[in-house]
């Protein structure tokens, strides 16, 4: 009888001591499970070096246009009044920035069509958003955003060493980058002006793309007139080359971004929201860009 005990206590040890034996390795293969996903698997547009901004909301649904730039250890904000009169991006209106926020909402795509429009009106390219809440301005309070866990801890990193040295801000209406007058709407506001905006156009220009030169082909497919050469010109202040805009027969297609360099691709490909092939020489770029991105852009 206590020969069986013993035996039933002895064994009952040995699965107590195995499962505890396993648990360390469980726990290491979540920790492993966790550094796969966030370094290899989780979405993620900033690499760290390369400069990029972020259309962030403001008080009065202004926007902040806000720019890492790792290379001179600079952290640039841009604010943009929410009184400022801007064409719409995909073709829905004139109206004043404040009320795009809300136009987003109503369209399905939140911050994404008010960082569209920023890029189309100032050629910043800024396609990462973020919605603050009670008017607030950091970029890492709690909101809306399409920015990833992995981007939003590097900019934070990045963010915590840049001193007050480093940190600029231009407030556009108050610094005469935008022109006060009476807008659409009968009431007075801001209107952008481009000879004056000229002169911001450094703060978004990639060196990589500028070091490399590299050349982009630009293949027209809208059928609508202007939708090219706009798009040309914000390729050039990302320091793109645009060599060339040839006019194609119309196609019901969005955009394609083509390179033989993948990172030099995904930039481009990411700023507009385009399909990435990798295919071609390491500095040249083709895009081909079809009615659907017209109706977007």
């Amino acid at each position: 009888m206590r020969s069986a005990r013993r035996r039933k206590l002895k064994s009952r040890g040995r699965g107590v001591w195995k499962k505890g034996r396993f648990l360390p390795v469980i726990i290491l293969t979540i920790i492993f499970a966790f550094c796969l996903w966030f370094f290899v698997l989780s979405a993620h547009f900033w690499n760290g070096s390369d400069k990029i901004a972020v259309t962030v909301k403001t008080e009065n649904n202004g926007v902040a246009v806000v720019i890492f730039d790792p290379k001179l250890e600079e952290i640039t904000t841009l604010i943009v009044s929410g009184d400022t009169e801007v064409n719409v991006a995909r073709n829905l209106g004139v109206m004043r920035l404040k009320n795009v926020w809300q136009l987003g909402e109503n369209e399905g795509v939140s911050g994404k069509l008010v960082a569209e429009t920023v890029t189309n009106n100032f050629r910043f390219v800024s396609f990462l958003w973020t919605t603050v809440p009670n008017g607030g301005r950091s970029l890492f309070t709690p909101g809306k955003t399409n920015i990833s866990f992995r981007d939003r801890l590097g900019m934070l990193l990045f963010s915590s060493k840049i001193g007050n040295s480093g940190r600029t801000e231009i407030d556009l209406g108050e610094n005469q980058f935008l022109q006060k007058g009476k807008l659409s709407d009968g009431e007075n506001g801001f209107k952008i002006s481009e000879n004056l905006l000229g002169r911001l156009t450094i703060y978004f220009s990639d060196y990589e793309l500028t070091a490399a030169a590299v050349r982009a082909f630009i293949n027209d497919e809208t059928g609508e007139f202007g939708v090219a050469n706009e798009f040309g010109k914000i390729l050039q202040i990302m320091g793109a080359k645009v060599v060339s805009i040839d006019k194609k027969t119309l196609s019901e297609k969005d955009c394609i971004v083509s390179g033989g360099e993948r990172a030099y691709v995904k930039k481009i490909a990411s700023a507009f929201s385009c399909k990435e092939d990798i295919a071609g020489d390491k500095n040249v770029i083709t895009i081909d860009i079809g009615s659907k991105f017209a109706k977007r852009f």
